[in-house]
């Protein structure tokens, strides 16, 4: 019964998936309209950034991206910004085009990571790779 509910979210998720990119991060928010329960941990924060000293931030491996919704709107202009066409942002072979779009995106987990990442990389190389789901 589990492995069948298992398939029905990993189709679920395969039909809203829209692709990877590198997104700025200052423009990834945090859901807004729903309670935590893991509040941002400042000492988780610190141990990322730690991590990222010694091992850096390994932004482009699939582990480490960040989901993220978008309206069918929303990915259109995003698409406008790329430098590769639409089709290659759904092929996780290839590493993600980086977006140059200045338009809110919420993520859905990661905020440690998130944050960490704001304090430790440097500007002009201040992104993200997110994985883009339509709401």
């Amino acid at each position: 019964m589990a492995a069948v509910h298992n398939d029905e979210i990993f189709h679920e998720k395969y039909r809203a998936f829209c692709g990877s990119v590198k997104y700025p991060l200052e423009y990834l928010v945090g859901e807004q309209n729903h309670v935590d329960p893991r509040a941002l941990d400042r000492k988780n924060i610190k141990r990322l950034i730690g991590n990222f000293k010694l091992e850096g931030c390994n932004r482009l491996e699939l582990d480490n991206h960040v989901p993220v919704l978008t309206s069918k709107e929303q990915l259109e202009r995003i698409i406008r910004t790329l430098p590769k066409a639409e089709s290659q942002i759904r092929d996780y072979r290839q590493e993600p085009p980086k977006a140059s779009s200045a338009e809110s995106l919420t993520y859905l987990h990661g905020k440690h990571r998130i944050e960490a990442a704001r304090k430790f990389l440097i500007a002009g190389d201040r992104w993200w790779t997110v994985d883009l789901y339509r709401d």
